[in-house]
């Protein structure tokens, strides 16, 4: 539960982290997860491939925040 509760914080507190605007629109699609990655662009027929463009993966949110390593 103690998860739930710290979700819950993090989304009620979103406009209160910061003023920058940009930051709070991609504070909201990155918990409402309307974020726009290769995966979804190839899915309307944007991109050609789903592939990330770092490590050549399958491209979504969870990929790019938790797998992808910067080096």
């Amino acid at each position: 539960m103690a998860l739930a509760n710290s979700w819950d914080s993090a989304i009620v507190n979103t406009y209160q982290i910061t003023s920058d605007n940009k930051l709070r629109q991609f504070s909201f699609k990155l918990f409402h997860r309307v974020l726009v990655t290769k995966k979804e662009l190839k899915l309307f027929g944007i991109a050609s491939d789903d592939k990330c463009s770092m490590c050549a993966e399958t491209d979504s949110v969870e990929h790019t925040f938790k797998d992808v390593e910067i080096s």
